[in-house]
């Protein structure tokens, strides 16, 4: 029987990559629409677990992985979900990670080739210089000239 259960917050908790690959695992079907894991220490080697959940879970809408430890090629892996256009994810923070300039330019790359149902990408403190930045503004300009 499935649980009537749309939000999940376990933010500023200890789940580190093993607790979140064993969420991930028990919510593929689940009729959750917010998923809050913050503050879990959660690194590159969960992304995997994260996104296969994600290809699962065609109802979540709002996604918080802010304040962990996902560095560039976690990033780069998110920003490839989210370009296969998931249908319904609306709102990803990924800020107070280690994204680094690949993990934006990953993330700004999706951004170019549309993103489905996405509308908020939250990136703040992310150590994303330079290259992160131009890559930002290449991919909004083609939204800026009307195509």
């Amino acid at each position: 029987k499935r649980t009537k259960l749309r939000r999940l917050d376990v933010r500023a908790n200890a789940l580190g990559d093993g607790g979140v690959r064993t969420i991930m695992l028990g919510l593929a079907c689940s009729t959750i629409t917010h998923l809050h894991l913050s503050e879990n220490a959660i690194g590159d080697t969960a992304v995997p677990h994260l996104v296969a959940g994600l290809e699962k879970m065609r109802q979540i809408t709002t996604l918080d992985l802010s304040f962990n430890n996902i560095g560039p090629v976690g990033g780069a892996a998110l920003a490839a979900c989210l370009a296969g256009k998931h249908p319904t994810l609306a709102h990803l923070d990924v800020s107070w990670n280690k994204l680094g300039n690949r993990g934006a330019v990953a993330f700004a790359g999706c951004l170019r080739k549309g993103t489905g149902a996405l509308g908020e990408l939250h990136l703040g403190s992310n150590d994303i210089g330079d290259a992160g930045g131009i890559a930002f503004v290449a991919a909004a300009a083609p939204a800026a000239r009307g195509g």
